[in-house]
This record gives C-alpha cells, structure tokens and sequence, in this order.
C-alpha cells in the first residue's frame, strides 16, 4: 500500500473542521477524524477508483472539505 500524505493545508484543513465539528456537538470531530481516517484506509486498498498521477509513490491529499465551507473552495487548493 502506498503511504497517505497530507499537504500541509489539507492537514490543517482537518484539524479546523474537526475542531467545528466539536463545538457544534461533542463527540462529532473526533468521529469526523475517525471517518477521515477511515476514507484514507479506503484510498490505500483501492488508490485505482480514485484520482491519480503516475509513477507516485505516495498518495497525496491536497484539500480536505467539510460542509461548513463555501462548496468548489478547495479547487482553488495548492496541490503540490
């Protein structure tokens, strides 16, 4: 399986919605990160049903979204 790396502002992205998440209901970031974690151990078994370049040796997350933002924001995402 490849290694999931997440780009530094995707990672933080994380954390700010997992910390949202929090306030609104205690309990609901840490299922948000559970289920995060969850969708990148999906991505490792099955990389081929989702977006990817080739010859990577990794798979990188650029963005993560979360329904407090504005939707299509994270296209404007660095994703290098």
């Amino acid at each position: 399986m490849l290694p999931i790396l997440f780009h530094p502002e995707a990672a933080i992205e994380a954390s700010v919605a997992a910390d949202w998440y929090e306030l609104q209901q205690p309990g609901l970031g840490q299922r948000f990160e559970n289920d995060l974690q969850t969708t990148a151990r999906h991505v490792q078994v099955n990389p081929l049903i989702y977006a990817a370049e080739k010859h990577d040796e990794r798979t990188w997350v650029s963005c993560v979204s979360h329904h407090k933002r504005r939707p299509g924001y994270w296209r404007k995402c660095n994703p290098d």
